[in-house]
C-alpha cells in the first residue's frame, strides 16, 4: 500500500499538467468564442466542438505519462503492479474531476448562463446531454476514461515493444478493418450496426465502453510487467 501511495504522490506532482492545464485551454477557448459571438451579434444556436480538446489532451497526456514516470518509479524499487495501480488511481481521479467540471459547466451553460447569452453550445449538446445530471456525468466520465486508457495502453505498448510494436498494432487494426470491408455482404451488416446504434441513447452507448476500458487496463498492466527499461 505504501508503494501505491508513493506512485500516487509521484503522479500527483503533475496534477497541473493532467487537470489544470487542459481546463485553462478549454476555458480560454470558451472565452474567445463568447467574445467573438457577442461582438458579432450572432443569432440562433451555435454549436462548438472545442471541448474535444479536453479529450485529445487526456489521450496524449496518458501516453506521455508512462514514458515520463514508469522508469523513475521502477528505478525507485516500486513494483510494476503497484505502479500500474497507483497510476490507474491517479488517472481515475483526474477523469472524475474533469467529468465533474464538465457536467457542472454544462448545467451552468443551460440553466444559468442561457448558453452564454449568444446561443453558444460549448458544454451542453443535444443527445449527448440528454437525461439527468447523473447520466450526463457518467457519459462524460466513461468517455474521458476511454481516451485516457487508450493513451495509457499505447504508452505501455510503446514501452514494451517500442515504435515497431505500435506500428504493428495499428497495421493489424487496418488489416482487420480491410478484411471486414472485403467480406461479401459487409454493407448490410454495417447498416444493421448503424440501425442498432441509432436507437440507443448516449448513456446506453457509454456503458458499452466499460468492457473496453477494463480490457485495455488489463492489457496495459500485462505489457508493463514485461517491459524493459
Amino acid at each position: 500500500m505504501n508503494r501505491i501511495q508513493a506512485v500516487w504522490r509521484l503522479q500527483a506532482k503533475d496534477l497541473r499538467g493532467g487537470l489544470l492545464r487542459p481546463w485553462l485551454i478549454v476555458l480560454s477557448i470558451l472565452l474567445v468564442h463568447s467574445v467573438i459571438l457577442t461582438v458579432g451579434s450572432s443569432e440562433g444556436e451555435q454549436f462548438n466542438g472545442s471541448i474535444v480538446t479536453l479529450y485529445i489532451y487526456s489521450f496524449v497526456f496518458s501516453i506521455l505519462l508512462v514514458g515520463q514516470t514508469f522508469p523513475f518509479a521502477v528505478g525507485m524499487n516500486v513494483r510494476r503492479g503497484d505502479y500500474f495501480t497507483g497510476t490507474a488511481i491517479f488517472v481515475g481521479v483526474i477523469s472524475v474531476l474533469s467529468a465533474l467540471a464538465q457536467t457542472f459547466f454544462a448545467f451552468v451553460e443551460k440553466e444559468w448562463a442561457n448558453y452564454w447569452g449568444s446561443g453558444l453550445h460549448f458544454f451542453h449538446f443535444p443527445y449527448l446531454s440528454d437525461g439527468n445530471v447523473l447520466k450526463q456525468f457518467i457519459v462524460i466520465l466513461l468517455t474521458l476514461l476511454m481516451f485516457n486508457v487508450w493513451g495509457f495502453f499505447l504508452g505501455s505498448l510503446h514501452f514494451r515493444f517500442r515504435a515497431p510494436g505500435v506500428m504493428i498494432f495499428f497495421a493489424a487494426l487496418l488489416v482487420i478493418i480491410g478484411v471486414f470491408f472485403s467480406l461479401p455482404g459487409w454493407y448490410p451488416r454495417l447498416d444493421a450496426v448503424w440501425d442498432w446504434l441509432y436507437v440507443r441513447t448516449a448513456f446506453e452507448l457509454a456503458l458499452w465502453q466499460i468492457p473496453v476500458i477494463v480490457l485495455l487496463g488489463v492489457a496495459s498492466r500485462a505489457l508493463l510487467r514485461k517491459a524493459e527499461l
